[in-house]
């Protein structure tokens, strides 16, 4: 009986189940990069290569897609992953075809650290939905001994390969939208938060100094508003970019917001250097931005925290660095301030104070002034109608301080109508009593755009009972930042009720002619900042002249404010101002002393 000899076929079919099972027992438990990393050395170690490697195919444009490998061995030893563009490289065939792809000998390998020319096998890796997602490839610096075996080896364990590159491309997505601004590609306010925490532990060891900036856009969301969102997100785009142009390596620049970035710089020596870098920023951002043959101007304000004076970890740096752009906008912006402990005091002592006015309503804490007005004989005709708020337990808060406040925190609005109720109802009880005055109340430009600022007033006015020719309303020249037509067609209704309009702090604005012509005022109010100084400085006498000759051809009825010595309403009856409102007249003082402040000027007048 003839003895059978195995052919070559049978000869392998042993060694390839021995290399299938030792690879399979050493990737059985892994999963993600402790997979790859085991994969590729195993395949260097068991098919006896110099090097083997997972690359994933980065997106890009056609033409510019590179591979970054995700495991990279070399003879079973861990390398340092390497990125380098498909264009040109052996992997290109794959990536082209979908098929696997073998060249002999004469590839040029894709990094310089991996050496001369080399034999070359390269596998196309698939995700569930059949789409090119990677590359398993193995190199060797001579023709492969057994490519067959290769061959199976690589077809076995494509699969398993595809299906841990596809859930980490999912992974990486899934972290880059937690960690990255999807508009810009910069690190979010989360990844920059680590980041900052990172460089602070580097720094406690190296004792080096480092800043954070916040960076706020002025004025951005007129450009969102005008020309629309599309627009700014490119223009968003274009500004991160020239920004992190100025940054050196190392330094990061993220898009915490929508407007607003942060930076942080870590190759700075001194606060000197600091400052040039951050003056050096705002230049930079004075360029036009060009947007479709479009130009467009967008400044910057800063806000400087810098380790470890402003703090000694990333909280307080970012935080700190927020409280300085706060100031840095506060000053009208287009600068940079640096973090000074009375910046947060300050903070703090205004956050408190917004916290208090939330409740102040309701907790009838508020209660109206009334500061007389006279005419040129010095009898009481009208008052204007002053807020003021008191916290329980407190001193009286300067106005000064808490109207702004409740203008950013739309308050203004509640207590608005409040004010006009309670001066129309004080009003109606003078009114009762057979006294013929008039009575201004303020009126903010916000309260003037509300949706339901004009049946508001209707219906303060209805049930009070007032004259309603006997309510005048104060306004400003800042009306016009929220448009002309607007204010235009809210100032007619109030005429249309009967209420009397007065254009208050006149010359201090932009325009004030062009209001005199455009809006149905009444009643011109000459600021006090020229009646001060009306007896010494000529120019404030030509003005407080001029004001008086104009509206007076034009039928306005002006009143000075701001009175304060018998000097300078002389000077003022001279010039035939017709009413006066300061100090020589009275304060503002609560409706009792009010009331009886009346009595006095009813008995000096009889």
């Amino acid at each position: 009986m003839e003895k059978h000899l195995p052919n070559a076929k049978e000869r392998i079919k042993p060694r390839l189940e021995k290399v299938i099972e030792n690879i399979q027992q050493a990737v059985y438990l892994q999963s993600g990069d402790a997979f790859f990393q085991s994969l590729t050395l195993t395949l260097t170690e068991q098919l006896d290569v110099d090097w083997a490697y997972i690359g994933q195919i980065m997106e890009g444009e056609v033409g510019h897609q590179e591979i970054k490998t995700v495991a990279l061995a070399h003879r079973g030893h861990v390398q340092e992953n390497i990125t380098y563009p498909l264009q040109g490289a052996p992997c290109e065939q794959v990536f082209a075809t979908g098929v696997p792809h073998y060249v002999e000998q004469g590839v040029a390998l894709p990094h310089e650290r991996m050496g001369g020319e080399h034999a070359y096998s390269g596998y196309p890796l698939f995700n569930r939905d059949q789409h090119l997602v990677g590359l398993l490839v193995l190199l060797h610096h001579e023709a492969f001994a057994n490519l067959s075996t290769l061959k199976s080896v690589q077809h076995i364990f494509a699969a398993r390969a595809s299906m841990e590159l596809e859930r980490k491309v999912y992974e990486d997505k899934i972290k880059r939208l937690a960690y990255y601004d999807a508009l810009t590609g910069l690190p979010n306010r989360n990844h920059f938060n680590e980041q900052v925490k990172q460089a602070v532990s580097k720094a406690e060891e190296d004792t080096d100094l480092l800043a954070v900036l916040s960076i706020d856009l002025d004025r951005f969301q007129k450009i969102n508003e005008v020309e629309g969102y599309e627009v700014g997100d490119r223009l968003l785009c274009l500004i991160a970019a020239r920004i992190q142009s100025q940054l050196l390596e190392g330094e990061v620049l993220s898009r915490v917001g929508g407007d607003k970035f942060s930076c942080l710089m870590t190759q700075i020596e001194t606060k000197e250097q600091l400052e040039m870098r951050a003056v050096q920023l705002i230049t930079v951002m004075k360029e036009p931005l060009t947007d479709e043959d479009n130009e467009y101007f967008v400044n910057v304000s800063m806000g400087i925290s810098v380790y470890p004076v402003d703090g000694h970890d990333e909280r307080k740096l970012i935080q700190n660095a927020d409280w300085a752009l706060n100031q840095a906008k506060k000053d009208f912006g287009h600068t940079y301030k640096f973090y000074t402990p009375i910046l947060q005091v300050h903070a703090s002592a205004f956050l408190n104070l917004e916290k208090k006015l939330h409740r102040a309503l309701e907790k009838d804490e508020f209660q109206l002034f009334y500061q007389p007005q006279v005419n040129g004989k010095g009898e009481l005709v009208g008052w204007e109608a002053l807020v003021r708020w008191q916290p329980n337990g407190e001193g009286m808060i300067p106005p000064r301080t808490f109207i702004p406040l409740i203008e950013d925190t739309g308050l203004i609005i509640p207590i608005g109508y409040w004010v006009l109720e309670e001066a129309c109802t004080q009003m109606k009880t003078w009114q009762e009593a057979g006294y013929a005055f008039h009575m201004m109340i303020n009126l903010s430009a916000y309260q003037l755009v509300h949706y339901d600022f004009v049946p508001r007033v209707k219906k303060i006015i209805e049930q009070t009972g007032v004259d309603p020719s006997r309510i005048g309303f104060e306004i400003t020249e800042s009306i016009s930042l929220y448009g002309v037509e607007s204010a235009m067609t809210v100032l007619q209704h109030m005429k249309e009720l009967g209420v009397r309009v007065a254009l208050d702090d006149f010359g201090t604005g932009y325009s004030s002619l062009s209001y005199l012509k455009e809006y149905p005022i009444d009643i011109v109010k000459i600021d006090r900042t020229f009646v001060k100084d009306i007896l010494e400085d000529h120019y404030s006498l030509s003005i407080c002249r001029s004001i008086i000759d104009i509206s007076q051809s034009l039928n306005f009825t002006v009143l000075a404010e701001g009175v304060e010595n018998e000097a300078q309403w002389q000077v003022l009856q001279d010039l035939q101002c017709e009413y006066y409102q300061g100090f020589l007249f009275g304060t503002p003082v609560p409706a009792l002393q009010a009331e009886r402040l009346v009595s006095t000027w009813r008995t000096r007048k009889e």
